[in-house]
């Protein structure tokens, strides 16, 4: 977690100024970066392509290399909140669908997990209680965002001090 980012969470807490809702986007720095990546692979896929295989590697190649661009334009684009954390409530963005959300009572644990091999992915683990009692599990995908996920649990600790006896960072679960 970087000092800045650190000391807003922190400062919000010490300032009281919950009533102002944590927006989390997507990084756009990261999401160039896929793309550089995917440029580099390409380029490197068309420039060891000899004899007969050198125009349908480079076809492969230019396909791949426009759709990559075309994703990577639409994240950027797209700047809605992929998490915000209100004092009242946590909002999520499903991967389809509009913007779910919990009361912060109805959270019983909150962690996360990382996923193996890849680094700028992680998932948020809730618990979620109904007024029934009854419960059931959500993962939320935190992937390429302005917070990792240790920042994503700290903000989580400010504006749900219930939860911190049952609050996690232990990496531990991984996901398929």
């Amino acid at each position: 977690m970087t000092d800045t980012v650190r000391d807003e969470i922190l400062g919000m807490r010490e300032r009281h100024d919950l009533d102002t809702p944590l927006l989390v986007r997507r990084s756009r720095r990261q999401v160039v970066a896929g793309l550089i990546f995917g440029i580099v692979g390409v380029a490197a896929i068309t420039a060891f392509a000899r004899g007969s295989m050198q125009i349908p590697a480079l076809l492969m190649g230019l396909v791949f290399l426009a759709v990559c661009l075309v994703l990577t334009v639409i994240e950027l684009v797209d700047r809605r909140p992929r998490l915000i954390l209100e004092r009242e409530k946590l909002q999520w963005l499903p991967a389809l669908g509009p913007m779910a959300w919990t009361a912060w009572p109805n959270i019983r644990s909150a962690r996360i997990s990382d996923t193996p091999y890849h680094s700028s992915t992680c998932w948020l683990e809730l618990t979620l209680v109904s007024a029934s009692g009854r419960e059931r599990e959500i993962s939320v995908k935190l992937d390429r965002l302005t917070l990792d996920g240790d920042e994503v649990l700290e903000a989580i600790r400010v504006r749900a001090p219930h939860l911190r006896p049952t609050i996690g960072g232990e990496h531990d679960r991984p996901r398929p």
